[in-house]
C-alpha cells in the first residue's frame, strides 16, 4: 500500500497524521488476510495497536506492507510496517481480524 504524502492526511504540524498511518497498517494487514480467504468470506478488524517510530515530513511517500502471522478459523493476526523511501521504519502495528466465513467456505485455517 502506498501513501503519496497528500496534505489532506496530515496533522497541524504538516506530518502524516497518526490516524492515517494506523489506517495504512490496518488496511495492509486486512488485505493480506483476504489473500488467504475465499472471496466471499468477510473480515472486520477487532483490535489495532500501532507504535509510531519516527515522524516524516509532509509530501514524503510511504509504503506499508502487511503480513499474516497467524490464520485461524475465526481470527487472523498480522503485522504491518510503514516505511519511508529510504526503508526507515516509520510505524509498526499489530492487527487482529475477525473472520466471518461464508457458508460452504473451504478455508479452514
Amino acid at each position: 500500500m502506498l501513501y503519496d504524502g497528500a496534505s489532506a492526511a496530515t496533522n497541524r504540524n504538516g506530518n502524516p497524521a497518526g490516524g492515517a498511518l494506523a489506517e495504512m497498517v490496518d488496511s495492509a494487514v486486512v488485505q493480506a488476510a483476504r489473500t488467504l480467504l475465499e472471496a466471499t468470506d468477510r473480515t472486520v478488524t477487532i483490535e489495532l495497536k500501532v507504535n509510531f517510530v519516527r515522524g516524516v515530513p509532509s509530501g514524503e511517500p510511504l509504503t506499508t506492507r502487511g503480513m499474516i502471522d497467524h490464520l485461524g478459523r475465526t481470527t487472523a493476526v498480522g503485522t504491518g510496517r510503514v516505511e519511508d523511501q529510504a526503508g526507515h521504519l516509520v510505524a509498526v502495528g499489530l492487527v487482529t481480524v475477525n473472520i466471518r466465513r461464508s457458508p460452504g467456505s473451504d478455508s479452514g485455517g
